[in-house]
C-alpha cells in the first residue's frame, strides 16, 4: 500500500504542475496531508499498546493442545486496524526457530485475550517468545514498529513445560531393608528400631515395651508415656539417566528414544511414591556440567525432580556415562536409563554405584532395531530393553 500512496504523491505533484488552478494545488495538499496525518496518529498510538503472555510458566501432556493467553491492551482513544505479532516457537532439543503470526485489531480503551492453541510431541520445554509487533493505520499505508516490552510486569515469554502422564504400574518393589544399606533419613509414616530417633511418644497401652518407657513424660504428666522408635530409610533405590544419545541416529529416532527415557523414569519414579518407597535420580546436566542429585520422597519431590530434568537438553557426547565419574553412592538396587550400551558397563556401574543389584535399561529404537547385545539376566545384574512402540509392556518387565 506504501507503494500506491507515493505512486499518488507524484501523480498528484505532476498533476499539481502541469495543471494551473487551485483544484491540483488542494489535491496535492490534501495526499500528502493524509501521510502526515497517518503518521503522527500511528506514532501516538504505538505509545499505547502493549502485547504480552497472561501466563510465563504453563504445564501440558504431549499431544495435547494447550491454551496459551497472550493480552493485548490499548489504553489510547484510537482503534488499530491491524496489528501483526510475530510469535517464535522452540523445543529445547531444536536450534532452529519456527514463527508464526497473529493477525487482530485492537480496540480503543480495551484489554483483549487472545488464545493460541500450543501443542508438542515430545517431552520437554517449549519456549514461546514474543519477537516483533507492528501495527498498520487506517488506511493501511504505513507501519510501525512496537518493541516488545522488558518490564517485569509484562512478559514476552512464555515456557510450556511438557510432562509425562502419570502410568499405573503393578510391579514388584524389593524390600532392601536387610542389606544394611542406610541414609540418615527416618521414615514418616513406619515406626522402627532405631533410639537414636523417636518417631512418636504415647501413652503406655498393653505390649508396649517397659523399656521404652519415657520417664521424665511419665512424672512429668502423671501417666505412663511411652517411645516410638524411629525406621532408617534404606538407600533402596537410585535411578541413573544418561542423557547422551547417538549422533547418528535420525532427529526422529533420537527424539523417540528420548521420550521413552523420560517416560520410563518418570513411570518407575511415580510408582515408587505411589508405594512410599524412598529413592534417588542422578543426572549430568550440561547446562551447569554438573551432575544433578535428587532424593525423592514424596510427590512434591517429583515434581521437583521431572521439572529439572525436563530443562536439560540431550547430548551426543560419546562419553556421556563418563560424567559419573568421581560418584561413590551406595543402595540397594541401582537402574540405569539409557540408549547406549557397551561390554563394559557393569563395570563401569560398578565403580558408579555399590549396590546390591544392577539394572541396565536399554532404549531401543523400536523391535525392528534390536541392540546386538544380548540381554543378560541374572540376580546381580541384567539387562532389560525398552521399545518405544511396546513401552508398557516393556515396562511391565522390570523388578524394582
Amino acid at each position: 500500500m506504501i507503494f500506491i500512496y507515493f505512486v499518488l504523491v507524484i501523480a498528484s505533484l505532476l498533476f499539481y504542475i502541469l495543471y494551473e488552478g487551485a483544484f491540483s494545488f488542494y489535491l496535492f495538499a490534501f495526499i500528502l496531508l493524509i501521510g502526515v496525518v497517518m503518521n503522527i496518529l500511528l506514532c501516538y498510538t504505538r505509545k499505547h499498546i502493549k502485547v504480552s503472555f497472561a501466563e510465563t510458566q504453563l504445564y501440558s501432556s504431549r499431544g495435547k493442545m494447550n491454551p496459551v493467553t497472550l493480552r493485548v491492551e490499548n489504553t489510547s482513544f484510537l482503534p488499530v486496524p491491524v496489528c501483526l505479532i510475530t510469535i517464535s516457537y522452540t523445543s529445547g532439543f531444536e536450534t532452529k526457530k519456527d514463527f508464526f503470526k497473529v493477525n487482530t485489531p485492537v480496540f480503543p480503551k480495551n484489554v483483549q485475550r487472545l488464545t493460541l492453541n500450543i501443542s508438542s510431541q515430545h517431552y520437554g520445554t517449549v519456549s514461546l517468545k514474543i519477537k516483533d509487533i507492528k501495527i498498520i493505520d487506517m488506511l493501511r499505508i504505513f507501519k510501525r514498529r512496537i518493541k516488545p516490552s522488558k518490564s517485569p510486569m509484562m512478559q514476552s515469554e512464555c515456557n510450556i513445560t511438557v510432562l509425562p502422564d502419570y502410568k499405573e504400574l503393578e510391579n514388584p518393589i524389593y524390600d532392601y531393608t536387610g542389606t544394611g544399606i542406610e541414609t540418615d533419613n527416618y521414615s514418616k509414616n513406619k515406626k522402627g528400631d532405631d533410639p537414636s530417633e523417636i518417631f512418636d511418644i504415647h501413652e503406655y497401652s498393653e505390649g508396649d515395651k517397659i523399656s521404652r518407657i519415657h520417664w521424665k513424660l511419665t512424672a512429668k504428666q502423671g501417666k505412663t508415656m511411652v517411645k516410638d522408635y524411629s525406621m532408617p530409610l534404606t538407600n533402596s533405590i537410585i535411578i541413573a539417566v544418561n542423557l547422551s544419545f547417538d549422533g547418528s541416529d535420525e532427529a526422529n529416532e533420537l527424539l523417540n528414544q528420548y521420550d521413552t527415557l523420560i517416560e520410563t523414569t518418570a513411570a518407575l519414579s511415580m510408582h515408587l511414591c505411589d508405594n512410599n518407597c524412598q529413592h534417588k535420580i542422578l543426572w549430568y546436566d550440561s547446562n551447569t556440567q554438573s551432575l544433578v542429585n535428587c532424593t525423592i520422597s514424596d510427590f512434591d519431590d517429583y515434581n521437583y525432580m521431572i521439572n529439572r530434568l525436563l530443562k536439560v537438553p540431550l547430548s551426543t557426547d560419546s562419553n556421556g556415562f563418563g560424567n559419573y565419574n568421581g560418584v561413590s553412592e551406595k543402595c540397594g538396587h541401582l537402574i540405569y536409563c539409557t540408549a547406549k550400551y557397551s561390554d563394559s558397563l557393569q563395570g563401569e556401574l560398578s565403580a558408579l554405584c555399590s549396590a546390591v543389584k544392577y539394572t541396565v535399561l536399554l532404549i531401543e529404537k523400536d523391535h525392528s532395531h534390536k541392540s546386538a547385545y544380548s540381554y543378560t539376566n541374572n540376580e546381580t545384574y541384567s539387562v532389560v530393553p525398552i521399545f518405544p512402540d511396546t513401552l508398557d509392556e516393556s515396562i511391565e518387565n522390570i523388578i524394582l
